[in-house]
C-alpha cells in the first residue's frame, strides 16, 4: 500500500464528518452499488482515492448498503478492516448510506459498478458527473462528464486501469 493511499485513508473519517456538517463544502462522493459486495466496495474506495488525486475539495466513498449490514459480508469486512487497520484507520471511518441523507445536501456524484442510480436514489441522477462500471449502458446519467462503461468481469479492473501511475511499483 502506498504512502498516499494510506494517508488517504486516514482522512476518511474527517471527510466523512464533513457530510453531516450543517452546510457542508464542497465535496465528491462515490457511491458504489447496492449489492455492496467486494468489487463494489473496493472499487468505491480506490476511486475515491483515485479522485482524490485530481480534485481540490474532499471525495469521500460511500458503501451503497446499510452499516448493519457489513456482517453479512464477512469477506468484505476481513479484508476491508486488515486494509483500513494497517493505513491507521478502521471501519467505523466508512461511510455507509444510513450514515448520510443524500437528499438534503446534492453533492457532485461519481457511479462506480452501476451506471444508473437505484430507483430509489434516482433522485441523484442530476448530480452524477462520472461513471465507472463493468456492466451494460442503461442509458441513464447521459449527462455526466465521464462514462467509462465497459464490459468486464469486474468493476476493479477498470478502477486499477485508471490507478495505474498511482500503483506502488513494487506491487505492479
Amino acid at each position: 500500500m502506498t504512502v498516499a493511499f494510506r494517508s488517504f485513508l486516514r482522512t476518511l473519517a474527517a471527510n466523512s464528518a464533513l457530510l453531516r456538517a450543517p452546510t457542508p463544502p464542497p465535496l465528491t462522493l462515490v457511491l458504489g452499488n447496492e449489492s455492496a459486495d467486494l468489487d463494489s466496495m473496493v472499487s468505491s474506495l480506490a476511486l475515491a482515492y483515485d479522485l482524490s488525486t485530481k480534485t481540490p475539495h474532499p471525495v469521500v466513498p460511500i458503501i451503497n448498503t446499510p452499516r448493519a449490514d457489513l456482517v453479512l459480508r464477512p469477506e468484505c469486512s476481513l479484508l476491508l478492516s486488515h486494509t483500513l487497520e494497517a493505513a491507521g484507520a478502521s471501519l467505523s471511518s466508512l461511510t455507509f448510506i444510513d450514515d448520510v441523507d443524500l437528499a438534503r445536501h446534492p453533492m457532485d456524484i461519481w457511479l462506480v459498478d452501476h451506471n444508473a442510480p437505484a430507483s430509489r436514489q434516482a433522485f441523484l441522477e442530476p448530480y452524477v458527473r462520472g461513471i465507472v462500471d463493468h456492466h451494460v449502458d442503461e442509458g441513464k446519467c447521459l449527462g455526466a462528464k465521464e462514462r467509462q462503461i465497459e464490459v468486464v468481469a469486474s468493476c476493479a479492473t477498470l478502477v486499477a486501469q485508471r490507478l495505474g501511475p498511482l500503483v506502488d511499483p513494487d506491487l505492479a
